[in-house]
């Protein structure tokens, strides 16, 4: 299905009808679409994707095959039926079929886990999150799998591939002690983790010692712990490999010594192959900024940034989340696996997380955010959440629907609506809606686009079904429209039902309003909330028009709504201007919202938000391109603003924290560092229990 936006796939959405793949077995009712695209490509097609991704996984030191998450640790023994594995063949035999993929399985409710397995099922479970099991699973056998009455759904992760061995830096002790100016504590025994897009690992902000030649040439030098960068390891997930910090390093000397024989003839580098640079400055910039607004050492000749955390080690995770700001779910819990496994003794962690999106149940329930919850009880690891900018649009609505009574939700397309939100990151980042329904109720739903002959019947969005159809303006096809209507959210037995729409190149969306008319199938008399949210690029002309759309509120993003993560919100303590718009939230005490900032409540009541810090026209660092050229690259700060910035600021806080108290639990942090700062526990659905400086 080439175009459709994997989105549109949720993990507990089923096929309505039997997907036959060219055998004689069906698959039915479970199957996510990448599995048969991998499928459609055949022996040949799979071969060239494996290469692909063992291509970009070079061994380094002492390889091993990486079994599974990586909290399973490496082996160098096979699977117990899957035949003996050249660890050099990137943990893949293609010969005969026997393709090893990394398969995110959903049991049925009834089902709970299922060890009994058939025999030859070349299988192996690697961790078990609550209804979820990550496995790895031959091509061959993957209709086998699929059979299973105890399988609710699948979701291919990816090939397995090479990693390196265990990043833990040999016998090195830990970075040493900044001094501080003030009275907050060292951090060494507290690891700080990202999980983001991509990273500029050559920044000054994210090493121990840096000097600085006449002409702004970094020279790296160690620091007084004997390390040089700050980041002991780096897992990128796009080529399955972890890259330690001896090949940071490394790649930090060549710089030196590049430095000091071309002085300032500057005439370009050659990126080290697993540190994933790109020529998108978006991406990097990302990655970048959260982890030295954590943690950085400022060891920019410019004033360089300084987190609260800077006396701690980095954790990096890269998924890039195919561009659009969120990874896949088997990648963000991967990651966090990955972190939760690398504290030595004694040490905490607290991990970043400024990705997500709007969509989703809004109410704790959704795979990726209980996964979170489930690994931050298992682990101690304490993860801290941006809020979310979905609310510059008014992108929530809520109304109240009646049994057998049609309501209706509009959306209106403006001209020059753009369809690629990051234009250099995402060729086809598609809008959609989708809407969410309480009790239980199925809804019926009839989709009418702007312009359509009123006479023409409506576009029915039939229950437990999925469709697409062409988009069709001026007797031409201008895009495609996907839907699914699906009437038992599994968790909660919610209705929901998505809309994404995708231009084709060169084409907007037929201007006007959009309407959706929901019909619970319920009593005459029960009510239904019926809550609905725009999934928009960033840069997107679509408003609510009918209901009015709730200003600032319950615009979080679903990755916010969990029930452990610290989630944070945008505020600052000045003005931007005249016509800077008043948020409601604002305060008589020169405290403002930034009116991007997502907001609670949850969909199930809770407040939501549990703290605010600066995040508005901060200044920041920016990752350097190295395209050749003739002087060096210099241009190491920019400015920007959102909860990406806000969230790693108070991660770093946090990071103090536990460095007081390494006992406090990750459910007690958001009330204990209210207690340290003395703010107050009432809180605001925007600034959460209050603002951290």
């Amino acid at each position: 299905m080439p175009g459709v936006p994997m989105s549109v796939f949720s993990y507990d959405a089923l096929f309505s009808e039997p997907i036959g793949l060219g055998s004689a077995t069906p698959w039915t009712r479970k199957v996510d679409p990448r599995l048969l695209m991998l499928h459609d490509l055949g022996a040949g097609g799979v071969a060239r994707l494996v290469d692909t991704v063992s291509a970009t996984a070079e061994p380094r030191g002492a390889m091993a095959r990486r079994l599974g998450m990586p909290m399973a640790g490496l082996a160098d023994s096979a699977l117990a039926t899957a035949g003996p594995i050249d660890p050099l063949a990137a943990g893949v035999r293609l010969a005969g079929e026997r393709v090893l993929l990394r398969t995110f399985v959903r049991w049925a409710e009834s089902g709970g886990r299922h060890p009994e397995l058939p025999e030859g099922f070349g299988y192996r479970e690697s961790v078990n999150l609550p209804g979820t099991s990550l496995v790895e699973v031959d091509l061959a056998s993957l209709p086998v799998l699929a059979g299973m009455p105890e399988v609710a759904a699948l979701e291919l992760a990816r090939p397995a591939a090479i990693t390196a061995e265990p990043c833990t830096n040999g016998a090195k002790p830990g970075p040493s002690s900044q001094q501080s100016d003030g009275p907050d504590l060292s951090t060494r025994q507290v690891v700080m983790g990202v999980v983001d897009m991509r990273f500029d690992l050559l920044h000054p902000d994210l090493a121990w010692s840096v000097r600085w030649s006449p002409e702004h040439w970094p020279q790296y030098a160690a620091g007084p712990g004997g390390d040089v960068s700050k980041v002991r390891a780096l897992f990128d997930l796009s080529a399955g490999a972890v890259v330690a910090r001896k090949d940071i390093e490394a790649e930090l000397a060549a710089w030196t010594a590049q430095a000091a024989q071309l002085d300032s003839r500057f005439q370009g580098f050659q990126q080290l192959e697993h540190l994933p640079y790109a020529d998108d400055d978006i991406l990097d910039h990302h990655g970048l900024m959260c982890a030295t607004v954590a943690a950085g050492t400022g060891q920019s000749p410019e004033q360089g940034i300084v987190g609260p955390a800077r006396d701690s080690d980095l954790l990096l995770a890269a998924l890039d989340g195919a561009g659009q700001g969120m990874p896949s779910t088997a990648d963000l819990v991967e990651a966090l696996a990955w972190m939760s496994s690398q504290p030595r003794e004694g040490e905490r962690l607290v991990v970043n997380v400024s990705m997500g999106t709007a969509f989703g149940p809004h109410d704790g329930t959704s795979l990726d955010v209980a996964c979170i919850d489930e690994l931050s009880k298992r682990t101690g690891m304490v993860v801290v959440v941006a809020a979310g900018n979905e609310n510059q649009l008014g992108r929530h609505v809520r109304t109240e629907g009646r049994g057998e009574a049609v309501t209706t939700l509009t959306w209106t397309v403006q001209a020059h609506d753009p369809v690629n939100g990051y234009a250099r990151v995402a060729p086809t980042s598609p809008d959609g809606v989708q809407v969410w329904g309480s009790h239980g109720v199925p809804l019926k739903a009839f989709l009418r686009p702007p312009g359509m002959d009123p006479g023409d019947p409506p576009l029915t969005l039939a229950i437990d079904h999925r469709g697409q159809v062409d988009i069709v303006h001026q007797h031409r096809v201008i895009g495609t429209l996907y839907w699914d209507n699906r009437s038992r959210w599994a968790p909660t037995g919610d209705a929901r039902i998505e809309i994404w729409w995708v231009p084709r190149p060169g084409f907007e969306l037929p201007l006007g309003d959009w309407t959706l008319a929901v019909v619970p199938l319920a009593d005459r008399e029960q009510v239904v909330n019926i809550d609905a949210w725009l999934g928009v690029n960033d840069a997107a002309n679509i408003t609510w028009t009918n209901p009015s759309p709730l200003v600032d509120e319950a615009t979080l993003s679903d990755l916010a709504t969990g029930f452990l993560p610290v989630v944070v919100g945008n505020a600052h303590t000045w003005r931007l201007g005249d016509d800077d718009p008043q948020s409601p939230h604002d305060r008589g005490d020169g405290l403002h919202l930034n009116t991007t900032s997502g907001c609670g409540p949850t969909r199930d009541g809770r407040n939501g938000v549990d703290f605010s810090a600066r995040g508005t026209a901060v200044r920041l660092p920016a990752a350097r391109h190295r395209k050749g050229g003739d002087q060096p690259p210099v241009e190491l700060y920019r400015y920007g603003t959102g909860t990406s910035v806000s969230a790693p600021r108070v991660a770093g806080v946090v990071a103090q924290l536990l460095a007081a108290d390494d006992s406090i639990a990750p459910g007690d942090v958001a009330h204990r560092l209210a207690e340290v700062r003395g703010l107050n526990h009432a809180t605001d659905t925007g600034f959460g229990r209050g603002f951290i400086e």
